[in-house]
């Protein structure tokens, strides 16, 4: 976002220009790295299996030969879970109320959404109001794994990963909230575009 772009041009000021909003299916060479993270929903937002390859192609370009990705992806137990209940969490200051969409029968590489209302304390008995609304697909790991191939991309390990970021080795689509990917580049990709 722009806002958490400009925060850390506030904290970094001698490296603004490393510091950008880019839409992660056209991201622009920016470097070489050893690591590349996208944690925490981001893939989720992608609808089309296009959208995953022309994402997995922009970070297989920038990573360094032998590099890794790290990425998640939500399972199925979320969106039959999260995303197919209503909630309301109030605290001091806000109350948040989360309204999903799915049902508890929800389809592999199906997509659901779910409206987001907060209500944000301004002054005493003064209160700003904020919807949002999100729709998120289910990537299968089928799916996942022909993109990374596509972008030229080797899936060396997947993870569940339960509440509180706890990572296994068990990734039954019932269980953890979350599939947690590790690919790597065997080679550079810009190198193996050149050579076609």
């Amino acid at each position: 976002s722009e806002e958490m772009v400009e925060q850390a041009r506030a904290k970094f000021g001698d490296r603004v220009d490393q510091v950008f909003v880019a839409d992660m299916r056209e991201l622009p060479t920016c470097g070489e790295f050893d690591f590349v993270t996208c944690i925490d929903d981001a893939l989720n937002y992608l609808l089309s299996d296009g959208d995953l390859v022309a994402a997995f192609q922009g970070v297989a370009d920038v990573l360094a030969p032998g590099g890794v990705y790290a990425f998640d992806v939500n399972s199925l137990k979320t969106y039959r879970t999260a995303f197919a209940q209503t909630f309301v969490r109030e605290d001091e200051g806000g109350l948040f109320c989360w309204r999903g969409e799915a049902a508890p029968t929800f389809e592999p590489g199906g997509s659901a959404g779910a409206t987001i209302e907060m209500f944000i304390e301004q002054r005493p008995d003064t209160w700003q109001r904020v919807t949002g609304r999100h729709v998120q697909r289910h990537h299968q790991q089928a799916v996942i794994v022909d993109a990374l191939d596509a972008a030229g991309l080797e899936c060396a390990a997947v993870v569940g990963q339960w509440p509180g970021g706890l990572l296994d080795d068990i990734m039954d689509e019932a269980a953890p909230i979350k599939r947690v990917y590790f690919p790597r580049a065997a080679t550079n990709a810009r190198q193996t575009a050149g050579a076609e």
